[in-house]
């Protein structure tokens, strides 16, 4: 037995209000069919009874029936109910229809996701139509909505919900930032019964800024230790860092991000070398060629190197220097042109002296050079280096009347390092931080004496193209013996951002400094509220802004901060906390950016286990 809506082929929708049809079939009985009763429901559940507003049900010996003068409702399903009477007299159960929707009026959007107007909406959120009746999904194509920026288009997919009451364009690639977005959903959409929208709908909104993003464990096992990260011009970030591997030895190991999709399996880049590895750092350019180096302790402590190449991946790993004295702290950077240079610290027979090598793209690396052949042991080396090859190395070394000097070489392209230059007379501690401006500028931060201030300063000193080094240090603040190495970033204008830690004045604890540089004002100090902060680090982007991050107690637990100074600030606004509470220890955060605002930062933390539930994690400035 069926019940069909309509007079001929079974109708999912009809377009008028004041008619219904249905016709049937398959009743039988061994007394015959003698007659039928029909009528219109509101439900699939015939009861025997029309609802108020429909006809009261009707006998008939026709196997149709049409009823007419109706006043049915839009968008409103309706069934046929119908029952056989054989020639005994007895009545079989209604039979219903599997109804018609009365569709009067095209559909419409009843509804947009974001509202037009509205402003920080994600730049990989979907535009989402709601319409007020399901709709003809084979109507809704990505060419259905124009997504404009500027004028420009921007290419999307569509997917809808199973009730295809709602679809949702998303972006192929990310949306820019800060940008007003125009979208219009053309007026081809269709509902079930073949009704068009009538005319096309419109929205705007406005996109948000970059933010810090939630942390994420880089792929790596326990215990991961000692990472660092480089960010090239397209967003994308390689990091690198020590992992306990089952064997019981500690390996170099790396993994790559993308904006926006997380961090690639990580993968060992030396398998070859047996030996612990310690101490690794990774450069990378604008178009994303990279280079790691490490110290491998085995029989003996040698230097290793491995490039990485934008579609390939990781070459293989490159001894540096075939000597048998012990290598250190090797510090690398990548020019524009994929050229590399790293330095380090070795032993030259008499004490620790500084060395170097350079990677020419495409023709290998060349032998390791000595950049200072005199007597006195070199302490752990800076090294920073720009887009057109240019670089500066800065140590303190000690002169033969025992005076420690602050002592920098400059790499020239086309000639070569220059000797050792005094860049300030003399210098404390155990390492000092450099930074190089696309115009060529350089700044030194490093601990001495000053007669502005007691023994205990950090003090600077620039280099500019022309004039040579300071007469004289420039003093920013206390600092003491115990705080953490200060920490340097140099924009492509000449202006700098120095973060170093010193003794609080109110509380039993060590907190953050700020000085800022501006080649027109000199160097003037920054407001920031931290309370035992330690490990400072601050990385400069393309745009003129600064990211700092530090390590802060908060409740007797260690956590990664971060604040960030925008171009043409006055002061740090506001602080983020860049992890949940946890129970374990965070340590040693590193931070790069790039040339188009992006940023990423990377540390560990000691999940509570110990040394051995160390592992690596990293926040993206997207």
């Amino acid at each position: 037995m069926k019940v069909s809506d309509g007079p001929g082929e079974d109708l999912r929708h009809q377009l008028v209000a004041n008619v219904a049809e249905a016709r049937w079939e398959g009743f039988t009985d061994l007394h015959g069919i003698v007659q039928y009763e029909h009528y219109l429901s509101a439900s699939a559940i015939c009861s025997g009874a029309a609802p108020s507003g429909l006809p009261s049900p009707r006998t008939t010996t026709q196997t149709t029936a049409r009823l007419t003068g109706l006043s049915l409702s839009d968008n409103k399903s309706y069934f046929h109910c119908v029952r056989a009477k054989d020639g005994a007299g007895n009545w079989s159960p209604h039979v219903s229809s599997d109804g018609f929707r009365v569709d009067l009026s095209p559909p419409a959007v009843s509804g947009t996701t974001p509202a037009t107007g509205s402003s920080e909406v994600d730049i990989l959120a979907p535009v989402r139509f709601t319409f007020n009746e399901p709709v003809d999904a084979s109507s809704l194509t990505p060419g259905s909505l124009t997504l404009e920026v500027n004028g420009a288009p921007v290419e999307t997919t569509v997917a809808c919900t199973a009730s295809v009451t709602s679809c949702a364009f998303t972006p192929v690639s990310p949306l820019p930032y800060r940008e007003t977005v125009r979208a219009t959903l053309s007026a081809t959409v269709k509902d079930t019964a073949g009704r068009v929208m009538t005319s096309p709908v419109s929205l705007t909104f406005t996109t948000r800024g970059r933010v810090w993003q939630a942390p994420r464990e880089v792929r790596s096992m326990r215990p991961g230790l000692f990472p660092d990260v480089a960010v090239d011009g397209q967003g994308q970030s390689l990091a690198v860092w020590v992992q306990g591997t089952a064997s019981g030895a500690y390996r170099p190991f790396a993994s790559r991000s993308t904006p926006y999709g997380g961090w690639e399996p990580a993968r060992e880049l030396d398998t070859v070398h047996p030996g612990d590895v310690e101490r690794p750092a990774v450069a990378v350019n604008e178009a994303g060629f990279g280079v790691a180096v490490w110290e491998l302790h085995g029989a003996r402590v040698d230097l290793y190197a491995a490039e990485y190449t934008p579609g390939t991946g990781w070459g293989e790993p490159r001894l540096l220097d075939t000597r048998a004295e012990p290598v250190s702290t090797p510090r690398v950077g990548v020019d524009a042109e994929g050229n590399a240079l790293v330095v380090w610290r070795q032993s030259d027979g008499t004490a620790e002296s500084l060395w170097a090598a350079r990677l020419v793209k495409g023709g290998g690396w060349g032998a390791p050079l000595l950049l200072e052949p005199d007597a006195g042991a070199t302490t752990v080396p800076a090294l920073a280096l720009e887009g057109s090859g240019r670089a500066v190395a800065a140590w303190l070394q000690p002169d033969t009347g025992g005076t420690v000097r602050v002592r920098a070489s400059r790499y020239v392209p086309g000639s070569g390092w220059t000797p050792p230059e005094q860049a300030a007379a003399s210098g404390e501690g155990t390492s000092v931080s450099a930074a190089l401006s696309a115009n060529g500028s350089a700044f030194l931060l490093f601990r001495g004496s000053s007669e502005a201030g007691p023994s205990a300063s950090l003090l600077s000193t620039r280099f500019v193209p022309g004039e040579g080094w300071s007469t004289a240090p420039t003093r920013l603040g206390d600092a003491p013996p115990g705080g953490d190495d200060p920490a340097l970033a140099l924009d492509r204008w000449g202006r700098a951002m120095a973060v170093w830690t010193r003794p609080s004045s109110t509380f039993d604890s060590w907190v953050l400094s700020v000085s800022r540089f501006v080649p027109e004002e000199g160097w003037r100090s920054i407001p920031l509220g931290t309370r035992m902060a330690s490990q400072p680090a601050v990385a400069s982007d393309g745009q003129g802004n600064f990211h700092l991050v530090w390590v802060e107690n908060t409740y007797g637990i260690d956590q990664v901060f971060a604040a960030r100074y925008p171009e043409g600030a006055t002061a740090i606004n506001s602080l983020v906390e860049m992890e949940p509470y946890h129970g374990g220890t965070s340590k040693r955060p590193r931070v790069r950016a790039n040339g188009t605002g992006a940023a990423m930062t990377v540390w560990y933390r000691d999940n509570g286990g110990g040394f051995s539930s160390n592992l690596v994690y990293a926040a993206a400035y997207e």
